[in-house]
């Protein structure tokens, strides 16, 4: 036998030995990496969520009297269910009397409504008995209750970081009688 070949054979049997420790190895799993761990985020306070205001008819005013016009005032008593202020603005509305259109307008004016209280707001409404009929005269100069119709639209700001706003519309009937005086506030 040739003497190479034991050591031929530990050779290999090494070279062998130290190929399967390479490959098994290599295929060992790895230890997990660390869960990474977030970061706690600053909080961003939201916006507040805002409910509409409550929006009622307390009285019909009649302002000034001359031959064929009268000048109405529309009181409203405007109530905010927030926890903070808003403002009611932009109003544009359409006032029907006894069925019969009365007058339209538009008040672009802010109106603050303090964070769980009431505001007054004021709508002008010119009357033309020429148009609308001596029946509606009667009832406005006699100081007579009326049915009406309120119908329109504001807009209502909200505070915060960014100021927003949002739509609101509004449609309320019922009944009311024509004042000549203006009444108490809330």
């Amino acid at each position: 036998m040739d003497r190479r070949s034991p050591l031929l054979s530990a050779t290999l049997v090494l070279a062998g030995a130290f190929l399967a420790a390479a490959v098994l190895g290599s295929c060992a799993s790895r230890p997990p990496e660390p869960e990474a761990v977030p970061e706690p985020r600053a909080e961003v306070p939201e916006e507040p969520k805002a409910l509409e205001p409550i929006l009622t008819i307390r009285s019909v005013v009649l302002v000034r009297h001359e031959l064929v016009n009268v000048l109405l005032e529309l009181i409203l008593d405007v109530e905010n269910p927030n926890p903070f202020p808003v403002e009611f603005h932009t109003v544009s509305y359409r006032f029907y009397g006894e069925g019969r259109m009365w007058g339209s307008g538009t008040l672009d004016r802010p109106m603050p409504i303090p964070a769980g209280g009431e505001a007054e707001v004021r709508l002008p409404v010119l009357l033309n008995f020429t148009e609308t009929g001596r029946d509606l005269f009667d009832l406005v100069a006699k100081l007579q209750t009326v049915r009406f119709r309120l119908e329109g639209q504001a807009r209502v700001g909200v505070p915060g970081p960014r100021l927003s706003e949002f739509p609101m519309r509004f449609d309320r009937a019922g009944s009311v009688r024509v004042e000549r005086t203006l009444p108490a506030g809330p």
